[in-house]
């Protein structure tokens, strides 16, 4: 059963099956609900006017049925210990992946042996790299490059548009700071 809010956030996709084959764009109101609420209303707007495209609405229906589809592609295996560390970042006012999912997901991996870690942000939502002060980006970033930089895995140094970036072998993280740049 999912969150409200996460139906919610995933409706403008889910609400037409139609969808399923085709790319859905969100309105300035369903962007700010699904990943600018925990934004002031101005920086919302700027980020849909920069970031908001059509985007498939497949990978977000097989992510819906994934526990009700055998061969779903959205499974995963959980005890996999070979794979690199896994670092989930939960942001409590997050409606597209509420924090209980987040939460949920990170109780999953307890049967593998590699390292998984969580990170709750307080007063965070889904668009958690573009916070409203760059003490905070850089906090949640020292934060990240510990958890990479631990006895298990390592960090790949590679610029990411200010975005985490999950892959199948490594986590990537980087972060932008007024007119230069730091990777970690």
């Amino acid at each position: 059963m999912l969150p409200p809010a996460q139906l919610r956030a995933a409706f403008p996709v889910l609400g037409n099956p139609a969808n399923r084959n085709r790319s859905v764009s969100l309105t300035a109101a369903q962007f700010r609900y699904a990943f600018g609420n925990a934004l002031w209303e101005r920086e919302s707007a700027q980020l849909y006017e920069a970031w908001n495209i059509p985007a498939p609405g497949r990978p977000v229906f097989e992510a819906a049925f994934a526990n009700l589809l055998p061969h779903s592609p959205a499974k995963v295996n959980t005890r996999n210990s070979a794979r690199g560390p896994l670092l989930l970042i939960s942001g409590q006012k997050d409606h597209t992946v509420p924090d209980i999912v987040t939460h949920a997901t990170f109780s999953q991996y307890r049967h593998s042996t590699a390292v998984t870690d969580l990170r709750r942000l307080a007063g965070r939502g889904h668009c958690r790299s573009s916070s409203h002060s760059r003490e905070g980006r850089a906090a949640l970033m020292a934060g990240a490059s510990q958890f990479a930089a631990g006895p298990r895995g390592s960090c790949d140094r590679r610029w990411s548009r200010g975005l985490p970036v999950l892959t199948k072998r490594r986590v990537f993280f980087s972060l932008r700071l007024g007119s230069g740049r730091v990777v970690l």
